[in-house]
């Protein structure tokens, strides 16, 4: 029978792990520890371990006070640090809107009938659409077109 596969090192938090500790440590004396010793000890006294699940309460929501650039466009359909998802029926033009969105975006102007507070970055992530598509969608023309006016204005 197979062992089962344990996983890689770097998917468990470091503070959960001895890696910091195999170096011997027998001397608490400064002037023991070599540079990289005490390098490596500062590193792991700054680690705080990552949350990556935050359970909130109602009145964690109630007293939240979002700062002035949190709302990036609509009524809270895009916001600063958190993620969007677009969804939808194949076919319906979620790749072009994703695409107007960035451009809207990085001009600063509406989009979809969406106010754009202000100008912001974009990261869209492409599972599906080659170079060939991609270009397509650049060049069509209601793309092409919405980039021009953002342009002039």
């Amino acid at each position: 029978m197979r062992k089962p596969r344990q996983p890689p090192a770097f998917y468990t938090s470091a503070l959960n792990t001895n890696h910091f500790n195999t170096m011997n440590t027998n001397s608490n004396n400064n002037q023991d520890k070599t540079p990289a010793k005490k390098e490596l000890e500062s590193i792991k006294s700054d680690m705080k371990p990552k949350r990556f699940l935050e359970v909130l309460s109602p009145s964690d929501c109630i007293n939240f006070e979002p700062p002035a650039d949190y709302i990036l466009a609509g009524d809270c359909h895009l916001t600063r640090g958190n993620i969007t998802v677009l969804g939808g029926a194949p076919g319906v033009g979620k790749s072009r809107a994703a695409l107007g969105l960035a451009v809207a975006g990085a001009k600063g102007v509406d989009w979809m009938g969406y106010k754009v507070t202000q100008q912001f970055k974009t990261l869209i992530i492409q599972c599906e659409n080659g170079m060939f598509r991609l270009k397509g969608e650049f060049e069509s023309t209601t793309l092409v077109l919405s980039m021009r006016m953002c342009a002039l204005k």
